[in-house]
Formats: C-alpha cells, sequence, structure tokens
C-alpha cells in the first residue's frame, strides 16, 4: 500500500512539473512578439539613418508603420529631413509619414515637426520644404542644388534631382551675370580628391555621364570638360579613366 501511495504521489510531482512547463512555454511567447516588433522598428530607423530606400520600401511593406520614433522622439521622416536625404523623405510622405507630428521629448523644447529640421543650403531648404507640402516641383528649384550635391559627394540626391528633371547642362552665372560653369565642369574643378574620395567623385561622374542628353563639348569661359579633367590627370593618375570616358563620349 505504501508502494502504491509513493508511485502515485511521484507521479503527481511528474505531472505537476510537466504542467509548469507547458506554462513556462506559453507564457514566453508573449516576448518573443515584442522583441520582433522592436527589430522592425529598428530596421526602419537604420534604412533611413543608412540612406536605404529599397531597404525602407521593402520594411514598409511587410508591415511597417512610417510614423515610429527612436529613442529620442524623432519619427523617421525627421531623421530623413535632418540628414537631407530628397529621396527617402519623399517616398515617407507618399508613404503616409505625418509632416506635422510633433516631438515628444523633455530634451527637445519646444516641441518640434519634420519642417523644424530643415537645414542646409537655401537650395536643399527649398527643394525639401516642397517635397514635405507636396508642391510641385520646377526645374529651376533643382537646378542650383546640383553644385550642393557634388560638393557633398551625394549619389543618391543627385540622381533624384535628375530623375525630377534636373538639367545636366545647366548653366551657373557668376554674380556679375557671366557664365561661370556646369555641372560637369565644376566636378572637374576640384582639386586634391584621391583615394576614397575620388571613387565618390567617379560615381557622381558616372551619372552625370548616363544623363541622355549630356554635353561633353561644353565650353563654359576658357573651360571644357576634357580641358578640366586633363589639368587633374596631371596631379592625379586615376582621373585618366575619366579622360577616356569623355574622349569615349565624344570630348
Amino acid at each position: 500500500m505504501k508502494k502504491g501511495i509513493f508511485i502515485f504521489i511521484s507521479l503527481f510531482f511528474i505531472g505537476c512539473g510537466s504542467h509548469q512547463q507547458s506554462l513556462v512555454r506559453s507564457e514566453s511567447r508573449a516576448p518573443v512578439k515584442k522583441i520582433e516588433e522592436k527589430d522592425l522598428n529598428l530596421k526602419l530607423i537604420n534604412a533611413v539613418n543608412g540612406g536605404d530606400l529599397e531597404e525602407l520600401k521593402g520594411l514598409l511593406a511587410s508591415g511597417g508603420n512610417p510614423n515610429i520614433r527612436d529613442n529620442e522622439s524623432l519619427t523617421l521622416l525627421m531623421l530623413a529631413v535632418s540628414s537631407q536625404q530628397f529621396a527617402i523623405v519623399e517616398f515617407l510622405v507618399e508613404a503616409g509619414a505625418e509632416v506635422f507630428l510633433k516631438t515628444e521629448s523633455e530634451q527637445i523644447q519646444p516641441d518640434k515637426t519634420a519642417f523644424d529640421f530643415i537645414g542646409g543650403e537655401e537650395d536643399v531648404q527649398r527643394i525639401l520644404q516642397k517635397v514635405l507640402n507636396k508642391e510641385e516641383i520646377h526645374p529651376d528649384d533643382l537646378n542650383p542644388s546640383l553644385y550642393t550635391q557634388i560638393t557633398l559627394k551625394s549619389s543618391a540626391n543627385l540622381n533624384w534631382l535628375f530623375k525630377k528633371g534636373a538639367d545636366v547642362n545647366y548653366i551657373r552665372k557668376n554674380p556679375s551675370g557671366s557664365d561661370k560653369d556646369n555641372a560637369l565642369i565644376f566636378l572637374l574643378s576640384q582639386r586634391g580628391v584621391v583615394g576614397d574620395e575620388f571613387m565618390k567623385l567617379k560615381e557622381l561622374f558616372d551619372i552625370l555621364m548616363s544623363q541622355p542628353n549630356i554635353d561633353v563639348k561644353s565650353k563654359v569661359g576658357r573651360n571644357t570638360p576634357l580641358k578640366k579633367a586633363n589639368q587633374r590627370a596631371q596631379e592625379n593618375n586615376e582621373y585618366e579613366v575619366i579622360v577616356q570616358a569623355l574622349k569615349a563620349k565624344g570630348a
């Protein structure tokens, strides 16, 4: 009889242990879902900070929220505006990001909207204002920023400007009103560009050269693209590839 009672008690505790384990497994599922949600938000933030538009599109298509905030209360749109990422700002607005959401942080006072994070050169500010307001952008508003984006070596913004109708052959003026340069001549006028910085410059050069109506024979004042490229090649033989590309295009 005692042996039977011992077996019964042992089975009872074993059964309780199994039940407790099943409860633990069941209860552990909830935190996993929360972690996945945090991971998605972190991926969205990283995509914006990294300027990865395709990644951002995929994350939003898979259920991401365009209005999430980072740990400083900044929305994705605020992050994109503050880093002057034209294409990402435009995409977020089209994807439903609310431009008038305000920061909710004691560290940022008074509260700000995406408009308050606009900075940079006047041409950049003008473009970001129009994108946030969903206004039509005239090429006259785009062309001056060709030079800004070349200076910043922003291939993403340069591509976006051409997609929106910027003129690759636009000629910038001197304060006196005389012709100063165009984007290609300006790009090749920069001195002391070597190594990684040259690779960025070459990427911008390739974008300019890919425009179907680019005039590689253009002459502004005494300068032509080929003349500037040859001058740079004398200083840095990395430019020889640019010289040859211009000649192949008819310069």
